[in-house]
């Protein structure tokens, strides 16, 4: 995340459009997800921030497709990694774990995990079950 924004002004200026792509990194991402996680329930979340990470993409020219853009399996695994973290302070989130950028492959081999079904819908894990249930909004 930029050294320039504190993490208030990274959200709002993310949920606005006023992110520049070069500011959007895995720490925004967790950022975003904290910050909504702290407005909503998970279930809400995730269509919020499928909403706002497509509409964010956009905005920079980042196409969301087979190959490129939102990740339908990673946000779903944030949210809810986040939501179990319980962590109270964004310093939390960042050292969790859990939350780290690969984190995800401890449950899904990169294949998979980078797959165009794993991009475009929920795809269950192939490594190990994850350590608690994932959130839906089906």
């Amino acid at each position: 995340m930029s050294a320039t924004l504190s993490p208030d002004d990274m959200y709002e200026a993310f949920i606005h459009g006023r992110l520049a792509k070069n500011e959007w990194t895995h720490e925004a991402h967790l950022t975003a997800c904290w910050k909504t996680l702290e407005k909503m329930p998970p279930v809400e979340a995730l269509p919020f921030l499928r909403e706002s990470i497509t509409t964010h993409n956009c905005g920079v020219g980042t196409a969301n497709n087979a190959t490129s853009g939102y990740h339908e399996t990673i946000t779903r695994y944030f949210i809810t990694a986040i939501h179990n973290a319980d962590a109270t302070t964004l310093d939390e989130v960042l050292a969790d774990p859990t939350l780290g950028r690969d984190s995800a492959l401890r449950y899904w081999s990169r294949d998979v995990l980078m797959s165009s079904q794993a991009r475009l819908g929920w795809l269950a894990p192939d490594l190990i079950e994850l350590p608690w249930s994932i959130v839906s909004d089906d």
